[in-house]
């Protein structure tokens, strides 16, 4: 019997045998089965378990159980329970199964933001690029740090996600990482995504671009990526670029402001 095969669909295959022979003796190798690492394995041993009329002992036995058997609607209702269960499988490759967990723990809510934190800051980035995408969608300033750790990624995907996830949570420990980004991001996507940010929390960072460009680094392309968010904020920048018109910047701010008139007019668009 192939129950220790490293390849899943030979585990499958065991537990779909031993499921033919209805016999309780094969229990000790089944149980084991439905945590196993592929779907199919745990699927297939679960369904075999339920042919023998099986009933788990444990919360653990259970709710490895129902995840196996895919009862999602059962799982849901056991709340925080499931959640150390389910993010560890955040990196099923099974895409289906995938999206079913994920959507279980969205539905569960809460109970999962702290542990989504620790797996969207781990080192398996198909797990890492799951936990953020929910935690996007939970927005909740929990999620801060991880959002955080991630603008640190040398993975453009996940640096785009923990914007996402900042684009609706926001704190002032955010100021900081953020102008840092402005300065020394060079993905174009990431920078027009940090534009956004910035642009829609504008209350917090607005005196901070323009200090920006009254001191010393405030030239160049920084400058330039200063004003590319004055014009995300679309009549909420008007102000400071008409302020900014009358200094150093005079040529810039102008051409700025001309765009948002020709925005307002409905003959441009502000490309996000």
């Amino acid at each position: 019997m192939a129950l220790g095969d490293s390849e899943g669909h030979g585990r499958a295959r065991s537990a779909r045998v031993l499921a033919q022979k209805v016999d309780k003796r094969s229990l000790w190798a089944l149980v084991p089965l439905l945590q196993d690492s592929f779907f199919l394995a745990r699927r297939e041993a679960a369904l075999a378990l339920k042919k023998l009329d099986w009933q788990p002992k444990s919360d653990k036995g259970r709710i490895a159980f129902l995840i196996a058997l895919e009862e999602w609607s059962e799982v849901i209702d056991l709340g925080a329970k499931a959640v150390p269960y389910l993010v560890k499988l955040l990196c099923e490759k099974h895409e289906p199964t995938a999206k079913a967990i994920v959507s279980t723990l969205q539905k569960i809510g809460e109970p999962a933001i702290r542990p989504l934190c620790r797996i969207a800051t781990g080192s398996d980035e198909k797990a890492s690029k799951r936990a953020l995408k929910l935690l996007v969608e939970l927005h909740d300033e929990r999620a801060i740090p991880a959002f955080l750790v991630n603008l640190e990624s040398a993975r453009v995907s996940l640096r785009l996600v923990a914007l996402r996830g900042l684009n609706k949570v926001v704190s002032a420990k955010c100021k900081e990482p953020l102008i840092g980004l402005l300065e020394n991001e060079r993905e174009a996507s990431v920078l027009r995504s940090l534009y956004s940010v910035l642009a829609h929390h504008n209350f917090m960072f607005e005196d901070t671009l323009k200090g920006l460009l009254k001191s010393k680094k405030g030239s160049g392309f920084l400058a330039e990526r200063c004003f590319r968010v004055f014009e995300a904020m679309g009549e909420k920048g008007r102000s400071h670029l008409e302020e900014l018109s009358n200094g150093n910047f005079e040529e810039r701010a102008k051409a700025a402001l001309e765009t948002l008139d020709r925005v307002a007019s409905g003959s441009a668009i502000l490309i996000d």
